[in-house]
């Protein structure tokens, strides 16, 4: 079932209103469950009933993942959210 963005503000405490691109986000970033590392997501609405969800974790993998941030997390997967969104526009141009 299909589920506009605002469905996700309050949600979860963390939940923010973010701009993508241009787009009204829903941008939240709960600990990841089991490591407690930085973890980001952002719901966007682009279109009546359809949403775009990107989401990043830390992997505790990675040799840097004690030095990551919620910040710069949220930060890279807005960026990726923009780059989704520049692909669907494309993708629309006849």
């Amino acid at each position: 079932m299909a589920v506009d963005a605002s469905a996700a503000v309050g949600a979860e405490a963390t939940s923010t209103i973010v701009d993508v691109n241009g787009f009204g986000a829903v941008q939240s970033a709960p600990p990841a469950e089991g490591t407690g590392l930085p973890f980001c997501q952002v719901v966007i609405d682009v279109t009546d009933g359809a949403s775009l969800r990107a989401q990043l974790q830390v992997t505790p993998l990675a040799a840097d993942a004690q030095q990551r941030t919620v910040d710069g997390t949220c930060e890279q997967v807005r960026d990726v959210a923009a780059l989704m969104l520049g692909n669907l526009r494309t993708q629309q141009t006849p």
